[in-house]
């Protein structure tokens, strides 16, 4: 019999691997979104958080990709001076490219950093968002 914790990992992996599929698949379809993940990826650590994993780990098309970057806000500048974008409902960064949709915090402006006294970390984000 197969322990709980091996099935999870797997489970959890075959997820991982879903959501870089759809990322890569959605890089080499829109220009724009591989140009935004190209610019921002030097940036800093990112997170893909939200009901994107849900909706891939489902087989159903997401409606929108939330990531979080371990980069100080001003580190941000030249992606909002390049890209249209408005502010999302929580605080975050709303990005419309073409028809991809990216909401983006920097870590220490994400709310379960603002709500609770955590210290910035990825493990602690899993404290009020996935993966």
């Amino acid at each position: 019999m197969m322990s709980k914790k091996y099935i999870f990992k797997k489970i959890n992996n075959q997820i991982i691997g879903k959501v870089d599929d759809y990322i890569e698949r959605n890089r080499q379809k829109n220009i724009l979104f591989n140009d935004f993940i190209l610019k921002i990826s030097p940036l800093g650590e990112m997170f893909i958080v939200g009901g994107v994993i849900r909706d891939i780990s489902i087989n159903k098309t997401p409606n929108d990709i939330d990531l979080i970057i371990d980069t100080p806000k001003n580190n941000l500048k030249p992606l909002l001076d390049i890209y249209e974008h408005s502010l999302n409902r929580f605080g975050g960064y709303r990005f419309k490219l073409n028809k991809m949709t990216i909401d983006l915090w920097p870590m220490q402006d994400h709310w379960i950093f603002k709500k609770n006294p955590l210290k910035h970390s990825m493990i602690n984000i899993s404290k009020g968002a996935l993966l």
